[in-house]
C-alpha cells in the first residue's frame, strides 16, 4: 500500500479537524475512530495508539487551557499503549494533584510536559511517577503488575541518564531529579528523596554560575531553581538541624546591604519568589550554630556579621514584604479568580508561620499573647485552603502546603484550644506534602500535648520529625511502596 494519503481523505480529514476535536483516522492503519476518549476502542482494538487524542492536537495542560506554545507529543514518543496511557493520566490528573495549592507553576504546567518528549529520561520519570500515582489511588488497571511497571519507567530513565551523562543539558538531569524526588517522597522514602535532593542542589549549585544566554534559557533555569529551593526549604523544616545547601543562591542582593529599600509586586509570582527568597535566608540563619557567620548569599561582605543583626534584619524584609503584599492584594481583588485566591492564602499562611518561626526561634520578640493570634491565623487561613482544595481524594503533593504550618502551630501555641484546631485539620487531611505526612506530626502534636498537659518538663521541640517520631516511636515510614 502506497504512503501516500488520498486526495478526498486529506480533504475528510481537513474538515473533520476544524469541527472535532479527536482524529478522523489512524495513519498506520485507515481505521475510523469512534471518538472515545483517552483512546478510541477501534484504534485499539486492532492494535495500533490512537492519534486522535494526544498526539495530533495541542497539549492541554492540567487547567483545560489549550497550550500552543507547547510541543505536540508525536507518536514515536510512546511504545505502547500503557505508556501513552499513563502520560495522558499524568496530564489530566496528576499535574493537578502534584502542584497542590499552587496550580499556576511554569515548571509543572510547561516544562515537565516539553521536556517529556525531549529527553527519553524525563519522560520515563514522568511515567513511573503517573503509574505510581494510579496506584496509590487505586485505579490502576495497566496489563502489568504496578510494582513491575513502576520500577520498569523509573529503572529506565536513570539508565538514559547514566548512558551518556555530558550528552544530557542540565535541565533535563535537574527536571528528572525533581520527579526522582517526588517519587521517593510519595513512598514515604525520605533517605532515597533526600539523595536525590542533594544530587539536584549540587548540579543546580553549579548550573548558577554558568552564563545562559537565551532568554527563555534564563526562565527555564528560573523556574526549575523554584522548585529546587522549595524542596532544599521543605528538606531544612522536616529536618529541622539541616541547612539549606542553596543559601538562597549567590545571586541574589544582599539581604542586610537592601533591608532600607521598599518593595513592590506585579502579581503573585513574583511575590512568592521574593517570600521564598526571604525564607531560605531564614532557615539559613537559623540553622547556623555560631553567632557570628560571613553570608554566603552575598560578595560584598568580608567580615562575620552577627546573628541577631541578621535577623533583624529579615524581620524588616518580612515587615517590607507583608506591606506589599497588602498593596498589591487589594488593588487586585478584583481581578482574581479561584487559583489567584487559593495561591494568596498560601503565601499569607507561609508569612505568617516562618514571621512566627523568626519571632521565637531568633529572640526577635518576647513570646507573649501575639503568638497565639499567629497561631489562629494559620489554623484559619489552613482551613480555608483545605476547604477549597479542589482534590480532596489526592494522595500527595509535592510542594509545601498547610501540613508543617499547622504542625509548628500545634506544637508551638501554649493555648489548649488553638492546639485542638491545629490537629482536628490535620486529622481532616487526606494526602502528604513532599515529605510531610499529617498522620506522623498529628501522633508527634499529640504526645507533645499530652506531655505538657501532664505538667512534666515538656520535651524539646527543636529535632526534626524523624527523630521525634523515634521518640514517640511514630513510625515515618507507612508501607506505601511498591
Amino acid at each position: 500500500m502506497s504512503n501516500e494519503e488520498p486526495a478526498t481523505l486529506k480533504k475528510r480529514r481537513a474538515k473533520s479537524s476544524k469541527s472535532k476535536r479527536g482524529c478522523y483516522t489512524c495513519k498506520v492503519r485507515r481505521v475510523k475512530c469512534d471518538e472515545t476518549k483517552p483512546i478510541c476502542v477501534r484504534c485499539e482494538k486492532n492494535g495500533r495508539l490512537c492519534e486522535g487524542f494526544g498526539y495530533s492536537k495541542p497539549l492541554l495542560n492540567h487547567q483545560g487551557r489549550c497550550a500552543d506554545h507547547l510541543s505536540h507529543i508525536s507518536s514515536g514518543t510512546f511504545q505502547t499503549r500503557d505508556e501513552y496511557r499513563h502520560f495522558e493520566y499524568f496530564r489530566r490528573h496528576v499535574l493537578l494533584y502534584l502542584t497542590g495549592f499552587d496550580s499556576q507553576s511554569r515548571f509543572w504546567n510547561e516544562t515537565v510536559l516539553q521536556f517529556s518528549e525531549a529527553s527519553p529520561a524525563v519522560l520515563h520519570a514522568v511515567l513511573a511517577l503517573s503509574a505510581l500515582y494510579e496506584h496509590l489511588d487505586g485505579s490502576s488497571n495497566g496489563t502489568l503488575a504496578p510494582h513491575k511497571l513502576v520500577l520498569q519507567h523509573y529503572n529506565r530513565s536513570i539508565k538514559y541518564l547514566r548512558q551518556a551523562p555530558s550528552s544530557h543539558p542540565v535541565e533535563f538531569a535537574l527536571t528528572s531529579c525533581i520527579l526522582f524526588i517526588a517519587f521517593e517522597s510519595a513512598q514515604d522514602d525520605h533517605k532515597m528523596a533526600l539523595f536525590h535532593l542533594q544530587n539536584g542542589l549540587s548540579i543546580m549549585k553549579d548550573w548558577r554560575t554558568k552564563e545562559v544566554m537565551s532568554f527563555e534559557g534564563r526562565q527555564t533555569r528560573e523556574d526549575i531553581s523554584e522548585i529546587i529551593r522549595r524542596l532544599d526549604m521543605q528538606a531544612t523544616t522536616f529536618l529541622n538541624s539541616r541547612q539549606p545547601y542553596l543559601a538562597a543562591t549567590v545571586d541574589v542582593e544582599s539581604l542586610d546591604n537592601n533591608s532600607g529599600s521598599s518593595m513592590s509586586f506585579s502579581n503573585l509570582r513574583s511575590a512568592q519568589s521574593s517570600l521564598d527568597k526571604i525564607e531560605i535566608r531564614l532557615f539559613y540563619i537559623l540553622t547556623t550554630k555560631s553567632s557570628t557567620l560571613n553570608l554566603p548569599w552575598t560578595r560584598l561582605s568580608n567580615h562575620a556579621t552577627s546573628r541577631q543583626v541578621l535577623l533583624q534584619g529579615i524581620k524588616v524584609r518580612f515587615t517590607q514584604w507583608k506591606k506589599a503584599f497588602d498593596d498589591f492584594s487589594e488593588h487586585e481583588a478584583n481581578n482574581m479568580n479561584a487559583r489567584d485566591l487559593k495561591l494568596l492564602l498560601l503565601l499569607e499562611l507561609h508569612y505568617q508561620t516562618t514571621s512566627l518561626m523568626l519571632d521565637l526561634k531568633g529572640d526577635i520578640s518576647p513570646v507573649s499573647s501575639s503568638s497565639d493570634a499567629q497561631c489562629t491565623r494559620i489554623n484559619e487561613l489552613s482551613k480555608n485552603l483545605i476547604l477549597a482544595s479542589s482534590n480532596p481524594k489526592s494522595t500527595f503533593l509535592v510542594d509545601t502546603g498547610v501540613i508543617a504550618p499547622l504542625y509548628f502551630a500545634a506544637t508551638t501555641t501554649s493555648c489548649v484550644c488553638i492546639r485542638q484546631q491545629s490537629l482536628d485539620l490535620l486529622r481532616s487531611i487526606s494526602w502528604k506534602e513532599g515529605l510531610w505526612d499529617s498522620r506522623i506530626v498529628v501522633q508527634i502534636a499529640e504526645h507533645l500535648s499530652v506531655v505538657e498537659e501532664s505538667g512534666l518538663v515538656r520535651i524539646d521541640v527543636s529535632g526534626g520529625v524523624p527523630e521525634l517520631a523515634d521518640i514517640f516511636s511514630a513510625s515515618v515510614r507507612s508501607g506505601t511502596q511498591v
